[in-house]
């Protein structure tokens, strides 16, 4: 009933992973009301509050869960974690940048969607003017646009085609 050709049947496997993803979590969700800042964190996000840190605690538990239940799965089955979808060797290959991109671009029509239904707004802009201009030049992640000021045009083309 259990066990088949290839070891636990198929459906016995997911349940044991679903139930091994809500174990870990609910274990995971209570090691975090014991640490004091990030109980703090939890609370206002009960209370509606929902911050970048508590969505990230939120997403971490469920990615931390998913992963070490495939994890013990893969050595109850004495398989390799590639297997089940999360392979060690090319885990930021071509796949992954492909599914960021598409994420991404879903992400970015489904907020412009719930935008134009009038669910939220973007605001209004918090520079104007030259400071639009300025700050993508402004900070220390723009070293390389800060050494190449003052250089002609004609300059940075004869740079590029070499």
């Amino acid at each position: 009933m259990f066990w088949g050709l290839g070891g636990i049947r198929a459906g016995w496997r997911l349940i044991i992973y679903v139930l091994m993803v809500v174990v870990f979590s609910l274990l995971l969700q209570k090691g975090i009301l014991k640490i004091p800042a990030l109980a703090a964190i939890v609370r206002l996000a009960s209370h509606g509050t929902l911050s970048p840190r508590a969505q990230f605690l939120i997403e971490g538990v469920g990615i931390i869960s998913a992963f070490f239940a495939a994890w013990i799965m893969s050595r109850i089955e004495k398989r390799r974690l590639a297997v089940y979808g999360i392979p060690l060797k090319g885990a930021f290959g071509k796949t992954f940048w492909l599914g960021v991109i598409i994420g991404l671009l879903f992400e970015t029509t489904e907020m412009l969607v719930i935008a134009g239904m009038g669910g939220f707004s973007f605001g209004t802009l918090s520079l104007a003017g030259i400071a639009i201009v300025k700050l993508p030049c402004s900070g220390p992640w723009a070293l390389p646009c800060r050494s190449l000021r003052g250089v002609p045009i004609s300059r940075l083309r004869s740079i590029h085609t070499k």
